[in-house]
């Protein structure tokens, strides 16, 4: 992987950028480190959001499956 991936997370309402470690496989990304299991991560409207500012959320269903289904 080139570059340096992040992802956003909640925190309460606050989204936070995480430095993240992934891995290609085949057509999927798996983050090896900087997320832990149950945290909330920021899939849709990344372009409206900031580090360190509110947002409004509201959960949807996982659609791919977690490192335990592997």
């Amino acid at each position: 992987v080139k570059g340096n991936a992040s992802a956003m997370v909640l925190e309460g309402d606050i989204a936070r950028k995480r430095h993240v470690i992934v891995e290609e496989t085949g057509s999927m990304w798996v983050v090896l480190e900087g997320l832990s299991a149950g945290e909330r991560l920021i899939v849709e409207g990344l372009n409206k959001i900031e580090d360190g500012k509110q947002v409004v959320s509201k959960d949807v269903e996982a659609k791919f499956a977690s490192s335990e289904s592997r």
